[in-house]
């Protein structure tokens, strides 16, 4: 047997053996495979073979579409800080904006290249937000899936498959850059919009944030990172003792209204939902917004 059909039948019986994870995974780190993957036909395609998929990708954008109604007239820049494959990058340009997207794991960030890089709004920051600059260690997870975090306290919940979902991770953490939103203020601008969406490392992520900015959403996951997301809502009253929050569930703005930091920790306990999009907003909204978004709060900026 020539060494060509031998190293054939190896490959045949290994891939035999191998799980979908792990050729999904082989697939989403191939430069080929994601240049058809999330070319504009296939992303159509995708969207007419799954209705489901489709629908949320509907809700998700209405869901923007209750904030961004009220942007008043001119050039508005949004962070998009764990843009993972770039569905909200995607809203945002979309809406007109100028984004600055913020993400860490390479294989995302070939996709956002694929997808975005002739659009002139859009930029991409290769590494993550964090507390300061420098650099940082992230835990990959072997799939490709979009759960890839700093957070030590996450990786070892979702490898325990006690919280929410179980998946593996690699070995090693990866190095990656660090950026706080400070820098990226000082050097983009200030956004109309900020979005944080980092797997558990939502905490360190506002600790690097020390201007008021109109509007922040980031997630919380609760109850397990509910002191988390305490230090987060501390950290955005610090910064403004004005702001206002709400939170939403499944692209839905729970609350009837706004409430100012004391009320608002006093209902986040009560919170069933195990993953919510909490919603800051602070003194300097009207700058750049006519009005709040769907539900009017009786509270004013004073």
């Amino acid at each position: 047997m020539s060494c060509d059909r031998l190293s054939s039948k190896y490959d045949q019986k290994k891939l035999t053996k191998m799980g979908l994870g792990d050729i999904k995974s082989i697939l989403l780190r191939n430069r080929y495979f994601i240049q058809l993957r999330y070319s504009s036909f296939f992303i159509k395609l995708f969207a007419f073979l799954r209705p489901a998929w489709k629908k949320e990708l509907q809700e998700q954008k209405k869901y923007y579409l209750k904030f961004f109604n009220h942007l008043k007239p001119g050039q508005h820049t949004s962070f998009d800080i764990g843009a993972n494959e770039g569905f909200v990058t995607g809203f945002f340009l979309q809406f007109g904006f100028s984004v600055i997207a913020v993400e860490p794991d390479q294989r995302n960030i070939a996709i956002l290249i694929r997808r975005f890089k002739t659009n002139g709004r859009f930029q991409l920051y290769s590494g993550a937000a964090g507390q300061s600059n420098g650099t940082g260690k992230i835990y990959l997870q072997k799939n490709g899936t979009a759960f890839s975090t700093l957070s030590s306290k996450w990786k070892e919940l979702i490898e325990l498959g006690s919280y929410r979902f179980h998946s593996p991770y690699g070995p090693q953490p990866e190095t990656v850059k660090m950026i706080t939103l400070d820098e990226l203020i000082e050097t983009c601008g200030m956004p109309s919009y900020i979005k944080i969406d980092v797997e558990g490392y939502e905490a360190e992520v506002i600790k690097g944030l020390n201007k008021k900015v109109p509007i922040l959403l980031f997630e919380a996951n609760l109850p397990q990172f509910m002191n988390e997301t305490l230090d987060c809502l501390k950290k955005l009253n610090q910064i403004d003792e004005n702001a206002i929050f709400n939170y939403s569930y499944s692209f839905t703005i729970e609350s009837e209204g706004f409430s100012r930091y004391d009320e608002f920790i006093k209902i986040l306990p009560a919170i069933s939902h195990p993953c919510i999009d909490i919603i800051c907003i602070m003194s300097n909204y009207f700058d750049y917004y006519t009005g709040l978004p769907i539900i009017k709060s009786e509270l004013s900026f004073e």
